[in-house]
């Protein structure tokens, strides 16, 4: 009965002896997978949490939100103002417009020529030199606003324009940075299989 049981343990333990070593190897095998994934991959060290690549991701969504409102805004504004001068208003009504410095200086200008023009109208009458170079330089002025007025025109258009442009880059961007966290995901994915 010793001997039966001596030989039932030592085979136990021969058993156990060959498991372990067998279970030793496949542990080395799975590292060895492991380490060969990391450096295939190109991952410096496996993370826990949000990394870099959601960080990126994460910045530029958040840019991409901001340039589609400016676009949004620079769109409304090209918009407003080409309905507008399409149904005949006055283009130094339109708010776009009238707000701009450089037209609200030119304006009260003539507003300041045209009134002088109405106070010495009566002294002087339309035919006096004073009277003359006033409405010249009214006319002047109206030139001034209307070449101002195109170029604040064209300016809106070229804002709505690199707005458009740079909304698009700014998805391109995202998508590449998605693109790069759905990798990252899966390599991660692949990494916790092989620990």
């Amino acid at each position: 009965l010793f001997e039966k049981d001596l030989d039932h343990a030592l085979k136990s333990q021969r058993f156990l002896t060959e498991r372990l070593a067998s279970l030793r190897e496949e542990i080395r095998v799975a590292e060895e997978e492991y380490q060969l994934y990391l450096e295939q991959e190109d991952i410096l060290s496996p993370t826990t949490g949000p990394g870099e690549v959601d960080t990126e991701f994460t910045s530029v969504s958040t840019r991409l939100s901001a340039a589609r409102d400016e676009r949004l805004r620079a769109e409304a504004l090209y918009d407003q103002v080409k309905d507008l001068r399409q149904r005949g208003t006055d283009p130094v009504k339109i708010p776009a417009i009238a707000n701009h410095p450089q037209i609200r200086r030119l304006t009260d200008s003539l507003m300041s020529i045209e009134a002088k023009i109405r106070e010495l109208d009566d002294r002087y009458g339309p035919k006096h030199d004073k009277m003359i170079a006033l409405a010249s330089e009214a006319a002047s002025v109206k030139s001034s606003i209307n070449l101002q007025v195109q170029n604040v025109v064209e300016s809106l258009r070229s804002d709505y324009q690199l707005a458009v442009k740079n909304e698009k880059a700014r998805e391109e961007t995202v998508d590449t940075a998605r693109n790069r966290k759905q990798s990252r995901g899966r390599k991660e994915f692949k990494l916790k299989e092989l620990q």
